[in-house]
Parts: structure tokens; C-alpha cells; sequence
């Protein structure tokens, strides 16, 4: 590329996080970030020559972002060396504590995109061989799948320069500016027409939110800080679970969907229920080792009216499903440019819960550094822009998840509670069992429940998904007695 700076159009994805931070400058809200703590010799030199490497090798790590007249144009620079920050924490008095409290500063630190880099390393040094390596990218030049093949890269560089041998890795097909501009010629004439009339059909009279009882008013400008509870299915829960998914010609994915329309069903009240579902966006062999914003966000909308057997429900779960995968190729933001609902910074535009089933917990492989146990060094700076994401993926063991969720809404309790039920509805599902049947709440659980949200102090000993919402919806009279914003 020489001296010389390349500029683009930017994708659809990466052209909202602009606009975004045009209007919130400064933010952090956009950092990706991860943290991992090296033990044993660390051989700097070799570290910063291998993100040196990668910064050349992805144009996307070293690119910029400028208002060309009031349109955002994306300026590519050329390589440049990466030269490691180190902060010295082993002067503290407690260092890992102070470390922590530098990781999390890092991850919150906002970028500069019209004038700063997109990628920031740093080290800190905790004794001469113990350090924390931290690594923040703006989502706006990557995203989850992406730090994936930050840390697979990182690995094989740095074995490959401490001993003195080149790059393994081979040259890299195409880069992320192609795809933008693949991405805006595809998506234009008839083939644009096509899929918006499509999406427009299937979204028509959508609930405008999918609202989950909060244990405080939401906030105009949300922080985005988010919580996260754990969660365990056991393992012959999760084979049962997948032996319902076959007798429906259905995978896992839809079988857990089902399970989480049903819940949120039970717990909003409605029947018309929207979830987010994050595609990772890399149907091309020549995208899944570029580091760049590919992945995009599906809005499923299930009908669970009429009392479904769960079975039925998986079945309508699979047709929507996979209806959305075929038309998947329609950026999630050019449809809220079609759909243009009621702009409200207060919550994410038509989906406000989102739901996936990961291969694993982490995407892409662990750091695995020569002379160096690298092991993961906490979760600084998590953000959510949805209200509560349920991530699931399969172990050994059956299955495990977190539920994320906007802390500026949410008790941890009361999320606590909510990963309670989505378990205790997993155990208890059958392909022909009716959601009214299914049993959601107990005894003493249930009465708590229903006191904090509806003031009364009645006892339901036996409550089910469809009692749920009947008994919230009978004590909140008028078309917001669902929290939803929508009537049934």
C-alpha cells in the first residue's frame, strides 16, 4: 500500500456504530475487550512483532473513520510498529488487585475513530515473569468472532518469532474493505427490493418492545454495563432435549428457542414473541479468518398463541428459523433504516432480547504462548445493548449458559431467578405437553413473584407459563397490562 492512505464506504454495520458515536462521542459502550495473565518469561520483542504482524496483515486494525461533507468515510493507514505500553503494578500493595482495576480502566477507555487506532495492546507487569496482557478493539473493526482470530494469529506469531522462524500464516485473500463494497453493490436494485419486501412481510404489526418486568425505570441514556448469571443443564436434560429436536426435524438451537419464547411468553404476557439471534455473518470461506464487523442480528418472531403443544412450538420455531437463516443476508441495520421504528435511545431498535447457542464459550482457540501458561484474566468492561441475552452452549456434561443482562434494569437476584425458571422449564419439557401445562413457579417461589410484581399477597401452589401471564395480566388492567407496550 506504500504511504498512501485508501478511503471507502463503509459497511452497514460499521456505518451505524458511526452515526452512533457521532452522537454519544467519547463513549465506551462499542470496546471489545479480553485480558489474559502470562506467567513465566515473557519475550516482549516477540510479542510486539507479532502484533505488528497482524496489524499489517488486517487492514481493518488500522483504519479510521471521517465525515466526508456529513458522510462517514473509512480511511485506511498504512502498517505501523506496535510498540507494548507497560504500566508496573508490582509496586502496589496488592498488584493483582491493581492490575484489575487497570484492565478494567483499559476496557472502558473510549477510541477516537476519525483520528485514533481501532486496536489497543498494553502490558502490565505484575513481577518480572507475571504479566497481564490487555487487548481492546472497537467493535466498529471487529467483533466476538474476531478476537478469536486475534488470539489464534497472536499464538502462532509469537511461537514463530521467538524462535526465530517467519510468519506461518499465509496471506490473507481479501480484506475487509472488499467486503463493504461487495456488501453495498450486492444489496442495491432488485435484489435490495426483494429482501426488505420480504423481512417487511414477516415483521408486519410486530410488537413495538418485548419489555421484561424491571426492578427500576429505564434510564434515557442507558450505561450499557452488564451482569451476568451462570447457569447448569444437566446432561440427560439436554439429551432428552435433543431427542425432542429430532422427532421435529429440529436442532438444539430451536428446541432451547422454543423453551426461551415460552419463558418470556410467561413472563411479559404476549404471544407475539421477537428474539435477536446473532449470525456470525461469514458464509464465505475467504471471510472466517478476517478480522472485521460481519456479524449480524436475525429478528425471529414466533406466534405462541393458541396453547401449543411444545412440540407444535418447535415446529413453528424451525419454520421461522429457518426462514430468517435463508434471508440472513440483509444487514440488521439497513432493515431498521426500512422498518424506521419510533427512534428511542433508551432501548435497542426492534429486538430488546437476544438468544444464541454457541459451539463453545469462547470463540476461537485460547492464547497458547511458548514458555507462558496464559490463562484468562477476568471480565472487565462487559456491555450489553439489549436488555437480557441468553447465551447457551453444550459441554461434556450437557449444557451450560450465562444470562446477561442490562444492570441498569436488572437485580442480579432477580436475573438469578429468571435463569432459575428457563432451567426448571428445560427439565420439564415434553414434546406434548401444552404450555399451560408446563409447571414454571412453586409454592413459596411463586407467591414472591407475584407479590413483587402485581402487590398481592395470593398464593399460586401450582403456576404455570400460561398462569403466569394470565394472573400478571388480570391485575393490570388497560393495553399496558402486560409491560409490553403492546395488547394482546
Amino acid at each position: 500500500m506504500g504511504d498512501l492512505s485508501v478511503a471507502g464506504p463503509l459497511s452497514f454495520a460499521q456505518q451505524r456504530l458511526w452515526f452512533f458515536d457521532r452522537l454519544m462521542p467519547g463513549n465506551p459502550f462499542y470496546n471489545l475487550a479480553f485480558a489474559h495473565r502470562l506467567t513465566g518469561p515473557l519475550d516482549v520483542p516477540a510479542l510486539e512483532r507479532a502484533f505488528t504482524e497482524i496489524v499489517a496483515r488486517h487492514e481493518a486494525l488500522r483504519t479510521r473513520f471521517t465525515d466526508d461533507g456529513g458522510a462517514p468515510r473509512q480511511v485506511i493507514d498504512p502498517p505501523y510498529a506496535v510498540t507494548l505500553d507497560v504500566a508496573d503494578a508490582g509496586r502496589a500493595e496488592d498488584p493483582v488487585a491493581e492490575a484489575h482495576r487497570l484492565a478494567a480502566a483499559e476496557a472502558r477507555e473510549p477510541f477516537d475513530l476519525a483520528k485514533g487506532r481501532v486496536l489497543r495492546v498494553r502490558l502490565v507487569r505484575l513481577a518480572e515473569a507475571d504479566h497481564v496482557l490487555l487487548v481492546t478493539l472497537h467493535h466498529i473493526a471487529g467483533d466476538g468472532w474476531s478476537l478469536g482470530v486475534l488470539q489464534s494469529e497472536l499464538s502462532a506469531l509469537y511461537g514463530a518469532f521467538g524462535s526465530g522462524r517467519p510468519s506461518p500464516l499465509p496471506p490473507l485473500e481479501i480484506q475487509y474493505a472488499d467486503y463493504a463494497d461487495w456488501q453495498r453493490s450486492h444489496l442495491s436494485g432488485e435484489v435490495l427490493a426483494e429482501r426488505l419486501e420480504h423481512w417487511r412481510e414477516r415483521l408486519l404489526g410486530m410488537p413495538a418492545v418485548l419489555e421484561l418486568p424491571a426492578d427500576r425505570p429505564r434510564p434515557p441514556i442507558p450505561s450499557h454495563t452488564a451482569g451476568v448469571v451462570p447457569f447448569e443443564v444437566p446432561a440427560e436434560v439436554a439429551h432428552r432435549l435433543r431427542a425432542i429436536g429430532t422427532e421435529r426435524h429440529a436442532t438444539l438451537f430451536m428446541v432451547l428457542l422454543a423453551a426461551f419464547d415460552a419463558l418470556l411468553a410467561g413472563y411479559t404476557g404476549g404471544t407475539d414473541i421477537v428474539v435477536g439471534v446473532p449470525v456470525a455473518g461469514r458464509d464465505q470461506a475467504e471471510l472466517e479468518d478476517l478480522v472485521g464487523f460481519f456479524v449480524n442480528n436475525l429478528v425471529t418472531r414466533v406466534d405462541c398463541s393458541g396453547d401449543p403443544t411444545f412440540g407444535e412450538l418447535v415446529e413453528r420455531v424451525r419454520a421461522v428459523s429457518l426462514d430468517a437463516f435463508d434471508h440472513q443476508d440483509l444487514p440488521f441495520e439497513r432493515l431498521v433504516e426500512e422498518l424506521h421504528p419510533a427512534r428511542d435511545t433508551s432501548r435497542n431498535p426492534l429486538t430488546q432480547i437476544g438468544f444464541q447457542l454457541l459451539q463453545e464459550k469462547h470463540t476461537g482457540r485460547a492464547l497458547d504462548l511458548p514458555g507462558l501458561e496464559a490463562a484468562p484474566f477476568g471480565d472487565h468492561g462487559a456491555t450489553i445493548h439489549l436488555d437480557v441475552e441468553m447465551c447457551c452452549w453444550e459441554t461434556s456434561d450437557g449444557l451450560s449458559g450465562e444470562l446477561i443482562y442490562a444492570a441498569d434494569l436488572f437485580d442480579h437476584s432477580t436475573m438469578e431467578r429468571f435463569a432459575r425458571h428457563f432451567v426448571a422449564l428445560l427439565e420439564r419439557v415434553g414434546a406434548g405437553v401444552r404450555l399451560s401445562e408446563l409447571p414454571l413457579l412453586t409454592g413459596e417461589e411463586a407467591r414472591r413473584q407475584l407479590v413483587e410484581w402485581n402487590g398481592t399477597a395470593r398464593e399460586f401452589p401450582d403456576l404455570t407459563v400460561v398462569r403466569l401471564f394470565e394472573e400478571q395480566a388480570a391485575r393490570t388492567p388497560g393495553p399496558s397490562r402486560c409491560r409490553t407496550g403492546t395488547a394482546r
